[in-house]
């Protein structure tokens, strides 16, 4: 599981946490937009498949992402997000412009 805060370098973290908290904090200058979630990884499909739901604030408030999920190195993944509520809206395969990558946040 990829506990712990992961960053894009573009301003975007994801803090995955114990109990599929996950927080993703977005930067506006020096502060930053925490929106408050849940998650869940499945790790027997290939590509492995995220959905990010109870989503508590902004763009995508009470809606629910579906997405993939790829290992890329030891501290290192990508992912593609797609909102939808059923199994055909979910990405099959990463498609550069969409899919963020994302790297272990020093601290």
């Amino acid at each position: 599981m990829p506990e712990g805060a992961w960053a894009t370098g573009e301003g975007q973290i994801l803090q995955f946490e114990k109990g599929g908290r996950l927080l993703w904090l977005t930067r506006f200058g020096s502060d930053y937009d925490t929106i408050q979630s849940q998650y869940k990884l499945d790790c027997t499909c290939t590509p492995m498949r995220i959905d990010i739901d109870k989503i508590q604030s902004g763009a995508f408030a009470d809606k629910q992402l579906l997405g993939i999920f790829e290992w890329t190195g030891e501290d290192a993944f990508r992912v593609q997000l797609e909102v939808g509520s059923e199994e055909t809206d979910r990405p099959t395969a990463f498609d550069s412009n969409l899919t963020q990558k994302y790297s272990r946040k020093k601290e």
